[in-house]
């Protein structure tokens, strides 16, 4: 979440070593919505001491929803909606990789 952070409008709630909630708009908790791979995620989003359950590592693209464009996921994305598409599941038959310079 620390990413977002250079989106105007997007800061983060820091929560402990490492881990961060969004704030859209001052806006946080259960104000806004994270969805990954079009599935709303709800899993302890509301308390302050805990983290969203979220693969840094599997996410592809992100996209953030501002304004009345949000309310599609309902009205408790009044501050917004953060949108996580993950990577797709290599075809058959083919190979890839990534190198992480941080391991």
């Amino acid at each position: 979440m620390s990413s977002l952070e250079r989106l105007p409008g997007v800061s983060t709630m820091d929560i402990g070593s490492g881990q961060s909630k969004p704030v859209i708009r001052g806006l946080g908790f259960n104000r806004v919505v994270v969805v990954e791979n079009n599935i709303k995620h709800e899993a302890q989003q509301w308390g302050a001491d805990h983290g969203l359950e979220i693969d840094q590592y599997a996410v592809n693209n992100v996209e953030v929803i501002k304004g009345p464009a949000s309310l599609i996921y309902g009205s408790d994305a009044m501050g917004g909606i953060i949108d996580m598409k993950n990577r797709k599941v290599p075809v058959e038959n083919s190979f890839g990789g990534t190198i992480d310079p941080d391991c």
